[in-house]
């Protein structure tokens, strides 16, 4: 039924991409695209292949990723599934660098996420990486650090961070990643009550210093939209370091409520008044509260993630990365976990590792709100 659909010729889209190449989508009716096209120069026949999030990223110039690994229960035999589902089908690989793991006692240094999402990401071909979060005060504290005097943070973390970027510079074979040195400042933050903003300055000084060539970025949760938790705090502060040309742009996480999702106005206007360049860190739709069967519940996140892709190419956000690649290894099911739920499957594939309708609402909606 789907291939009746694609083949009629009104499902045929032709479209310029962002580097002025001609491509040809196959969508259903709905308009969620199945298959791409580009021309052979020297045949002219159109080649067909399926459409993935990465290759509609790079024709809208918007990159997207998915993060390695996942919970803490997750086997070896899942982790290469992960690997080959984030290499086959984004632009860019998340790597985790907490600091519980990656300093877990004061002066021992563990490299061992680094090098290993570094690693995985080398396995795809022209895979690009954003690696965090280096400095979280909230979600990432070795207990070792809560005895601190303000000297002594200051210390510790210009030398933390040295450390740790200069390894990822060390450890990254692909094209400078982007890096979010310090996630959430603010919220429950142990460092800002030791430190205030000049912990942050500290940081990122020290990032810039070890890697000019990486992106930086602070991020936050629950800014996306100006009636946000931590709208204003991040704006006021990304304001501040991006004039100072401390950060290259600001992050957000982008997690939202499926049961009460923001409206896509909301989330324009939250957007573009931070008139900076915007990173999706960690987009997730947690589905968990949403009232109604399976059925019902794969559509309602396939709309939302829809409106998030339009949303997010209407912008021009910078990169778009879902956290996380399967609802069997998502962080969001466990229970255990703060926010955890095991019918939240948040992401774009199954418990079966099976693609939902969200993946290719994702790709519908940057195809959406791309203008050219």
């Amino acid at each position: 039924q789907v291939m009746a659909e694609i083949i009629k010729p009104e499902n045929i889209r032709t479209l310029t991409g962002a580097d002025g190449q001609t491509f040809k989508v196959a969508v259903t009716n709905d308009g969620y695209p199945l298959m791409i096209a580009t021309q052979n120069q020297e045949t002219g026949m159109w080649v067909w292949k399926n459409a993935t999030p990465k290759i509609i990223g790079e024709i809208v110039n918007i990159p997207t990723g998915c993060f390695y690994g996942g919970s803490n229960n997750i086997t070896w035999p899942e982790i290469q599934k992960v690997t080959d589902i984030v290499n086959n089908n984004f632009n860019y690989g998340g790597v985790w660098a907490g600091m519980t793991r990656s300093q877990p006692k004061e002066g021992f240094f563990n490299y061992e996420d680094i090098e290993f999402g570094m690693s995985q990401a080398q396995l795809g071909k022209d895979m690009g990486t954003i690696v965090h979060p280096i400095i979280w005060g909230s979600g990432e504290v070795p207990s070792w650090t809560k005895r601190k005097s303000k000297t002594e943070l200051l210390s510790l973390i210009d030398k933390h961070v040295t450390t740790i970027v200069a390894n990822i510079k060390t450890a990254n074979k692909g094209s400078p990643p982007v890096i979010n040195v310090v996630n959430e400042p603010m919220f429950r933050d142990s460092f800002w009550s030791i430190a205030g903003k000049e912990y942050i300055t500290t940081a990122l000084l020290a990032a810039r210093k070890a890697y000019p060539e990486a992106k930086l970025i602070i991020s936050s949760f629950d800014n996306e939209t100006k009636n946000g938790s931590q709208y204003n705090s991040t704006l006021t502060l990304a304001k501040e370091l991006y004039n100072q040309k401390l950060i290259d742009g600001v992050g957000i996480e982008l997690v939202i409520n499926g049961e009460k999702p923001p409206t896509k106005k909301m989330l324009i206007e939250g957007l573009q008044s931070y008139s900076m360049p915007i990173y999706i860190t960690e987009s997730a739709i947690k589905m968990g509260k949403f009232a109604g069967d399976n059925q019902a519940r794969l559509a309602e996140q396939a709309k939302i993630e829809r409106m998030l892709g339009e949303v997010a190419s209407e912008v021009g956000v910078k990169l778009f990365v879902v956290f996380q690649a399967t609802d069997d290894v998502s962080i969001y099911n466990d229970p255990t976990w703060e926010g955890g739920n095991p019918n939240n499957n948040t992401t774009l594939y199954d418990k079966n590792y099976e693609k939902k309708p969200a993946y290719y609402a994702l790709i519908a909606g940057l195809l959406d709100g791309y203008k050219k």
